[in-house]
């Protein structure tokens, strides 16, 4: 955010809401999408650092705005998976005149999820057992286009809306 005014400028970031679901992957035409890398977590064997493609659109597809406003997604009661940088506890961003400030989302995957795409289950340890069948649950998410999205909207002060931002985070 960039404020080029001779006085400090207070952003606010708000939560509109969040849904999970099933948003179903089309092949992509649109020329407005923006593919960047971005540094990932180090795999811890070889200390070398991942790439994970980002992608940046400046609006919508039409599957992905009928998903998410057309009720084809559940509303996400877990809201903690995402987390944001650079904002202070009320979710407030101060820019001082004529400067520029980042501010950031990052997305991790809920405990749960985590746990059923890694295989892993609270129960007790299976050594010497054969191994099970990958959960069912595991192959249904893998297969789908599995999302969080967070529904936020950027505002000056209070009440001056900017603008609004659509996070989707695909579970792979």
């Amino acid at each position: 955010i960039q404020n080029t005014g001779d006085c400090p400028l207070t952003f606010r970031l708000r939560w509109k809401d969040a849904f999970q679901g099933n948003i179903p992957e089309l092949p992509d035409g649109s020329p407005a999408r923006k593919e960047k890398k971005k540094k990932g977590k180090s795999d811890g064997k070889s200390g070398e650092i991942s790439a994970r493609k980002v992608k940046f659109d400046q609006v919508l597809r039409q599957h992905e705005e009928s998903a998410i406003f057309g009720g084809g997604l559940e509303r996400c009661l877990d809201r903690d998976c995402f987390s944001f940088w650079n904002l202070d506890e009320n979710m407030q961003l101060l820019v001082s005149e004529r400067k520029k400030m980042e501010f950031g989302v990052r997305f991790q995957r809920p405990s749960n999820e985590a746990a059923v795409a890694s295989g892993k289950s609270a129960g007790k340890s299976t050594k010497g057992k054969k191994k099970r069948k990958e959960s069912p649950k595991r192959n249904d998410i893998e297969k789908l286009n599995y999302c969080y999205v967070a529904v936020l909207e950027l505002t000056l002060g209070s009440s001056l809306l900017v603008q609004d931002f659509v996070v989707i985070s695909v579970l792979k």
